[in-house]
């Protein structure tokens, strides 16, 4: 099986705002991506949402859609699925959905995107809160949880009075390598396939477009991108290169989660009347954009595969997320 790995960071900035929304008190810090919020980034999907007039939610923002806030003080660990003390949970943006964004960063060997939440509740009656949590879901289980620090990493108790509110803002990080790696997949009635895969990225990637639609099916472990088979010529194995093939054919299923693995499958699947001819590899993208960003897997050995209509191709391909420091 061919295995990419995704690295997922959190960072949170808290505030506490007075009733007219000025801050009163607030820091910021990185935050605990728990098991169960591995689970859901590789379930939920990645789609930013829409509601006709707004964003309510950016890029891979369903798998933290609801922020929870607690009173709890124990120590965040990654097999915590709740607060301590749970005291509110809430989906509300508080007005401030100009600041839901997501946007790209770009280094030589890789390229993020950065996607920005906002969450605000506002208290009826004072409590003196601790620690703080995302979810995907209304009730039940937490994707983060941390504990409220001050600039200096320390844990605080922030004391809310009755119509003051507290803000929440999380940028979540997913950053994946560009460039190609050696890998090795057996195949049914082939042997051993070899080859070497990757991110690719012509220019820009397409600029914020063009990567947005990069991460929303390509990378997003739950995500589907269309398949494209490379016909007639080897790959260059340049990342900086559009493959060969941008024609659509075949197709992919996302196959089904094992809880706890924190990596998703998705079966590449060439039928007998697909991409038959010389085939020196695969691509995975978008069609009509696949010549700016997406993912290809170029076979050495053999290569090409002979295929005709008597033959069937099917590669796994699993997307794994760990997390970055």
């Amino acid at each position: 099986m061919v295995d990419l790995s995704l690295t997922a960071r959190g960072h949170t900035a808290w505030a506490l705002l007075d009733a007219d929304g000025a801050q009163l008190d607030g820091a910021q810090h990185s935050n605990l991506i728990l098991n169960s919020g591995l689970d859901a980034l590789c379930t939920a999907s990645a789609s930013d949402f829409w509601d006709g007039y707004r964003y309510t939610w950016g890029l891979f923002g369903a798998w933290r859609r609801y922020m929870a806030l607690g009173t709890g003080s124990a120590v965040p660990d990654v097999a915590q699925t709740a607060l301590g003390a749970e005291i509110a949970r809430s989906d509300s943006d508080g007005g401030f959905n100009s600041e839901i964004v997501t946007t790209f960063t770009q280094a030589a060997n890789s390229v993020s995107a950065v996607s920005r939440h906002v969450r605000v509740h506002e208290f009826s009656s004072a409590h003196n809160v601790t620690e703080y949590g995302f979810s995907q879901n209304s009730s039940g289980a937490l994707s983060i949880r941390e504990l409220l620090r001050d600039g200096q990493g320390a844990p605080v108790a922030v004391s809310v009075q009755p119509g003051q509110k507290i803000k929440l803002t999380h940028t979540f990080t997913l950053t994946v390598p560009v460039g190609f790696t050696d890998v090795a997949q057996g195949v049914a009635n082939l042997g051993t396939l070899t080859g070497r895969q990757g991110f690719y990225r012509v220019g820009d990637g397409g600029g914020d477009a063009g990567l947005q639609r990069l991460f929303r099916t390509v990378v997003a472990p739950a995500g589907v991108a269309d398949l494209m088979p490379q016909l007639g010529t080897a790959d260059s194995f340049n990342a900086g290169a559009a493959p060969v093939g941008t024609n659509g054919a075949g197709r992919v299923e996302v196959q089904p989660y094992t809880p706890g693995s924190y990596s998703r499958t998705k079966r590449l699947t060439l039928d007998v009347g697909d991409g038959n001819g010389n085939l020196y590899g695969v691509a995975l993208a978008v069609l009509g954009y696949g010549h700016s960003a997406g993912w290809r897997l170029g076979f050495t050995n053999p290569a090409p595969i002979v295929k005709d209509n008597t033959k069937k191709l099917i590669l796994d391909v699993a997307f794994s997320v760990a997390r970055g420091v």
